[in-house]
């Protein structure tokens, strides 16, 4: 049985790593209305969004991006899509550089 995962967008991972970013500075600028005891509203408060936060952003280092979502796809017997140019090989490439000198 094949286990099933979700994928998103690069953009929508950019989005959740950023919303996570916010939520953790957020926290972290709570805590300077903490009391020496943390019994107020900020003391309450500032841990669920620093936890939250880093939260956030170690799901969306672990969500994996859908390639498909945000590059085309070339398709087998069509020409490749404007401004894609063809990779060399390594070799090819050690070939044509003419600034290594033996």
């Amino acid at each position: 049985m094949r286990a099933h995962t979700q994928n998103m967008s690069r953009k929508g991972k950019r989005i959740l790593f950023a919303a996570g970013l916010i939520g953790y500075v957020l926290g972290l600028a709570l805590l300077v209305f903490v009391n020496s005891r943390a019994d107020n509203w900020a003391g309450m408060v500032s841990p669920l969004f620093i936890l939250g936060g880093l939260g956030t952003i170690f799901l969306s280092l672990l969500i994996r991006a859908d390639e498909d979502c945000d590059e085309p796809a070339s398709v087998p017997g069509q020409p490749p899509v404007a401004g894609s140019e063809p990779e060399s090989s390594p070799n090819e490439r050690l070939t044509h550089d003419s600034s290594i000198t033996s």
